[in-house]
């Protein structure tokens, strides 16, 4: 990926592109918070997506490209993926055990891959509930979800690599 003031380009806007980025140091996983922006600034009509990943593979840790978001693949992991691929229904899911399973569930009236507003992203894991709040920096719509699971379970430890994958297909993207 790409790494300057204060920006990761996790996608550069070419097909058939898988990156990860992980921070050199674990992380407790039993209760964190996370807060980033999420920006497609290719606007609609691209592919595939981002996660929000948590593992223990590995610092070189990288998964299938396509549709399974440089995710796919990463055994002892949890993942916020974020979907921008029309056809598979733009939104976002949590993954488990690098299996990636459909259908995304839409996030309306926050429009993830819909067009290049950011997208702020707040999330609060605590007592097996991962709270999660995304908001569009530019209409201010935002949408709240919680989801029940457990984390140091999928990651198989108390400690895990803390990162992003994304990938494009044959549908290109620039996902930052």
């Amino acid at each position: 990926p790409i790494m300057a003031a204060n920006r990761l380009e996790m996608t550069s806007g070419a097909n058939d592109t898988t990156r990860s980025a992980w921070a050199n140091d674990k992380i407790n996983v039993g209760a964190f918070s996370a807060s980033f922006v999420y920006t497609v600034t290719s606007g609609a009509g691209g592919a595939d997506g981002l996660t929000f990943c948590l593992q223990n593979v590995g610092l070189n840790a990288l998964g299938g490209g396509g549709g399974a978001m440089g995710y796919g693949t990463l055994a002892n992991s949890f993942a916020l993926a974020f979907n921008i691929y029309a056809s598979n229904t733009r939104g976002i899911r949590v993954l488990t055990g690098g299996t990636v399973t459909t259908p995304f569930f839409p996030i309306d009236p926050v429009l993830v891959g819909g067009n290049t507003d950011p997208i702020q992203v707040k999330l609060n894991y605590a007592g097996g509930v991962l709270s999660a709040v995304f908001t569009d920096t530019v209409t201010s719509a935002s949408y709240s979800t919680n989801v029940t699971v457990d984390i140091p379970t999928a990651v198989g430890a108390s400690t895990a690599y803390v990162g992003f994958t994304a990938a494009t297909g044959g549908v290109n993207a620039t996902q930052v």
